[in-house]
């Protein structure tokens, strides 16, 4: 498999090898292999969201506002919530909790 950079990413790309003292090929294998779990990781979440999705539109079952403020209520408190999961079996409820934990995991 090859690719084909533009000068100035060659450039860029040997020069970062350089200073990290790694290759070119090294560089450019953990950039890919860093995106392709990026965007894996994307690509599930968004399954699980259609998922909850195709499951509300199925039963209209949800978690309300006030349930799930009263849930983030509960953070750091050692009470039920303690940020794993939220007081519901609604799918809903679980991809709720993953956005929340996939920006929280963004944001450190």
């Amino acid at each position: 498999m090859g690719v084909k950079l533009d000068e100035e990413t060659r450039d860029r790309l040997k020069s970062l090898g350089a200073a990290r003292q790694r290759s070119t090929h090294w560089l450019m294998r953990e950039a890919i292999r860093e995106y392709l779990d990026k965007e894996e990781t994307i690509e599930a979440r968004n399954r699980e969201a259609d998922a909850a999705w195709a499951d509300y539109r199925r039963s209209g079952g949800f978690v309300s506002h006030e349930a799930m403020a009263a849930w983030f209520d509960t953070w750091g408190t050692g009470g039920s919530g303690g940020g794993k999961t939220a007081n519901s079996t609604s799918p809903l409820a679980s991809v709720a909790m993953s956005c929340v934990t996939g920006w929280t995991e963004m944001m450190l």
